[in-house]
């Protein structure tokens, strides 16, 4: 893999990984500090995240193995302290074809690419923090010089000697691009999907794409903890050193996977008077004729959304694993389908239990 591709992968693959993780907690910060989660929001967040990651893959990414020799082959790295030497053997350009021909010069290419690197950095500094074009440009200058510190201790003295160079030509490509992404943040601004339509406090329909959201948020939440308790389970079977049976061993990893967190999320349902923890990230609230719901509806939808969907998986992993994922994707999309079209969008589990979805900020009088 060439190795200006090897950081943008390994920064895409961390980003997917990070985004799963904080995605619940991040939806449900966004409804209370915004009231809603809006997709023009979530697409720059995403981009920050990307870009932050992509940067940090950029300086440390190849990691070179430590071998005999390894200062002898980097030894000869100096500091570049001099502005603007790795211009030294670009001609002055006499003709139209000269200066176009500048583009396809090397120390011409690596200035631009640092120029750009930091763009994104300045137009997010100044969108997404309200920094002025002083504040990102210094952000620009101390990332840049984080960045070359850590090229020149060896990140931070783990490696015996430097092997990347510290240039302050880079600084000041780096700085630029800063500088020039601050001047283009309000690009940034004509992006659809951040204005703010009312307060966050304030009540606001039960919309497909909110009630869809949630449900997403609960079937994370199931997989989080799934995975955990897996993970931890077989852990402590190894330290153990205790060696089941492989029939036990799958009714093990059915129980850690699904059933133990499908109980789990149903307490934290019933201790959320009904709604589930994915329903009070988006400010849903379960209502039953108004109220509360009983214990009986509750379980009513429990069974038919992610109780059902925990159980069934953890049959299915014990008896016949290869249909497991099929399952899911079935079970997943008929309750997708039936929000857009049932009353109130309340979904299966609302249609099969006879509960409502409102909006947790509503005044009990605008429930009723």
């Amino acid at each position: 893999m060439h190795i200006r591709v090897l950081p943008a992968v390994a920064a895409a693959v961390v980003a997917v990984a990070l985004v799963v993780l904080v995605f619940v907690p991040y939806v449900a910060r966004e409804h209370r500090r915004r009231g809603e989660l809006r997709p023009g929001t979530v697409l720059l967040a995403a981009a920050a995240l990307l870009y932050a990651l992509g940067l940090v893959a950029y300086v440390l990414v190849p990691l070179p193995p430590v071998g005999p020799g390894f200062c002898e082959v980097f030894g000869d790295l100096r500091p570049q302290w001099r502005p603007f030497a790795g211009f030294d053997q670009v001609r002055r350009p006499g003709s139209w074809s000269e200066l176009t021909g500048l583009l396809t010069d090397s120390s011409v290419q690596q200035f631009g690419f640092n120029v750009l690197l930091f763009v994104p950095l300045g137009m997010f500094v100044r969108h997404l923090l309200r920094e002025g074009i002083g504040g990102a440009v210094l952000a620009g200058f101390m990332t840049s010089l984080a960045v070359e510190l850590t090229q020149i201790t060896g990140i931070w003295f783990l490696y015996p000697c430097p092997y990347r160079l510290f240039d302050v030509d880079d600084l000041i490509a780096n700085t630029s691009g800063a500088l020039l992404g601050a001047l283009l943040a309000p690009v940034l601004r004509r992006i659809p999907g951040q204005l703010d339509r009312a307060e966050a406090g304030s009540p606001r329909p039960v919309g497909p794409y909110r009630r869809l959201l949630g449900m997403v948020c609960d079937v994370l939440l199931l997989w989080w903890l799934g995975v955990a308790l897996a993970r931890a389970a077989d852990l402590l079977l190894r330290l153990g050193g205790v060696d089941l049976a492989p029939v036990a061993r799958l009714w093990l990893e059915s129980a850690a996977l699904w059933f133990v967190p499908a109980a789990v999320l149903l307490l934290a349902t019933a201790a959320g008077r009904g709604s589930s923890l994915g329903q009070r990230a988006v400010l849903l609230r379960v209502v039953d004729d108004g109220s509360r719901p009983r214990i009986r509806a509750v379980l009513r939808r429990w069974l038919a959304g992610l109780g059902g969907l925990a159980l069934a998986e953890g049959l299915i992993n014990a008896l016949f694993p290869v249909a497991g994922t099929a399952f899911a994707l079935a079970w997943c999309a008929a309750h997708a389908l039936v929000v857009p079209r049932s009353r109130h969008h309340r979904g299966l589990t609302g249609v099969l239990a006879g509960t409502d979805l409102v909006d947790a900020r509503a005044t009990a009088e605008a429930v009723r």
